[in-house]
């Protein structure tokens, strides 16, 4: 609490889960600004009211997929998701074969950071070369590791690409 008898205007930050809570609680009980970095979840986290958060709306996010999936002119697209966080983030995606003609597919990775290569070659087999990602940067390398293991065997081109949204690189 020294920090405010500095002069401190605002806290940035932490970026991490597990603290943000507590420093959300100091700050609101304080009425000190607290500005974040981190994806918010809308119903669950609107309730602190000396918040900044520089991270973008889901609705933005999920809307900017769907741009480049109509841009591409995509067809069928898979989207794989890390936790159900991601399904909310890919909403408008996931509600676009109702007002676009667009397949969607979803799949979820493999809890924790088990292998996703039977994952991979599932959706190799079922030709789903259009894929949204949406996990940690964690995952998302543990991921991209596994899928050029996979491009040697395969014949057609792919495009992958990667949402990272959850966490900071």
């Amino acid at each position: 609490m020294r920090w405010l008898a500095l002069g401190v205007g605002a806290l940035f930050g932490p970026s991490h889960s597990s603290s943000v809570s507590a420093v959300q609680s100091i700050c609101n009980a304080l009425e000190v600004p607290h500005v974040q970095t981190r994806w918010k979840h809308p119903a669950v986290d609107n309730r602190d009211s000396f918040y900044i958060n520089l991270f973008p709306e889901y609705s933005s996010i999920s809307r900017a997929v769907l741009d480049i999936v109509q841009f591409y002119k995509w067809k069928a697209v898979t989207v794989v998701y890390e936790d159900a966080t991601g399904l909310i983030r890919l909403q408008e995606l996931i509600k676009a074969p109702a007002r676009y003609s667009i397949k969607i597919k979803i799949r979820q990775l493999p809890a924790g950071n088990q292998d996703a290569r039977p994952l991979l070659k599932e959706m190799k087999k079922g030709k789903e070369f259009y894929v949204i990602f949406d996990c940690s940067c964690q995952t998302s390398a543990g991921v991209l590791k596994q899928v050029s293991l996979q491009l040697p065997a395969c014949t057609v081109s792919v495009v992958v690409v990667v949402v990272v949204v959850v966490g900071v690189c």
